[in-house]
């Protein structure tokens, strides 16, 4: 799953420029700013990311720049990771977007498509654009829904055949050697025998293992979204309590630092609830 307008689109949700401005958000380059996303009424103008900013407006002086904020837009990605959760026990942040493992999971929400329809709804009611695919491998799932998103079955090497080599994740200067040779697309790279592959195309970026990791000849393993502890606030006592008042006096001093704590991670509270340790290992909980 990416997200492919999320700098645009958080970026909205608390700006005062009309809908058709064309603005363009910038990054610090090398030799000046760079357009790191657009706005709708920008890319209609030709405006594109990654072209420099002075470039840009040469072609229209009209573009209104106002510099990205990539740390916020990755920060939000991790909040997305968490609340993506009730879709997939194995959420991981992967760059702009995510990676859910929905193995057994798609039924519970009518399908492949059921699932699919369901995300897309409730990111797009966060005002989000999402581009969806669903494969049998993690880099397959990613290539498809950076390239050409759907609903894919076991069998996705029809699919993959026609993507653009980059849908293998490699380093820029791979992608252009194999451009330079032909090699454009995955199914051009599929037809050259694996062991010629091997030999011609070896090192830190390595082709023969990106191709195995698309179509599982080699194992990807996703990493989860450490799930983060809910806010709680606790108080050691020196010595044993006994004193019937004493839950009310304990609740005075740890209430203001569970506010704080939900105030800080913007988060609310449904039910509470407070735990006594006695000296004999027991434990007492009020809700």
């Amino acid at each position: 799953m990416s997200f492919p307008h999320l700098a645009v689109e958080r970026w909205a949700g608390s700006s005062d420029f009309a809908p058709d401005d064309p603005v363009v958000l910038t990054v610090e380059g090398t030799h000046g700013p760079v357009i790191h996303a657009v706005t709708k009424a920008a890319a209609e103008r030709g405006a594109r990311a990654g072209a420099r900013l002075t470039d840009a407006r040469a072609l229209d002086p009209a573009l209104v720049a106002v510099p990205a904020d990539p740390e916020s837009d990755a920060a939000m990605v991790q909040r997305l990771a968490c609340w993506a959760g009730r879709w997939s026990p194995l959420v991981e942040v992967d760059g702009d977007g995510l990676r859910l493992d929905v193995t057994g999971v798609a039924h519970l929400f009518g399908g492949e498509r059921g699932l699919t329809r369901d995300v897309q709804r409730r990111f797009a009611a966060l005002g989000l654009t999402t581009r969806l695919a669903i494969a049998p491998t993690a880099a397959a799932a990613w290539a498809l829904a950076h390239h050409a998103p759907c609903i894919c079955g076991d069998d996705v090497g029809e699919k993959m055949a026609p993507l653009h080599i980059s849908a293998l994740r490699l380093d820029s200067d791979t992608v252009r050697t194999l451009a330079r040779l032909g090699l454009k697309t995955i199914g051009a790279l599929m037809d050259i025998p694996r062991l010629a592959r091997a030999r011609r195309f070896r090192g830190a970026e390595n082709v023969v293992e990106a191709l195995d990791r698309m179509f599982g000849r080699k194992a990807e393993a996703l990493t989860a979204v450490a799930a983060e502890p809910p806010p709680r606030a606790a108080l050691r006592l020196e010595e044993p309590v006994t004193h019937p008042e004493a839950a009310g006096l304990a609740l005075e001093r740890l209430i203001p630092d569970l506010v704080r704590q939900l105030q800080e991670r913007h988060l609310g509270a449904r039910r509470l609830s407070l735990q006594g340790f006695r000296v004999d290992g027991t434990m007492a909980v009020a809700s």
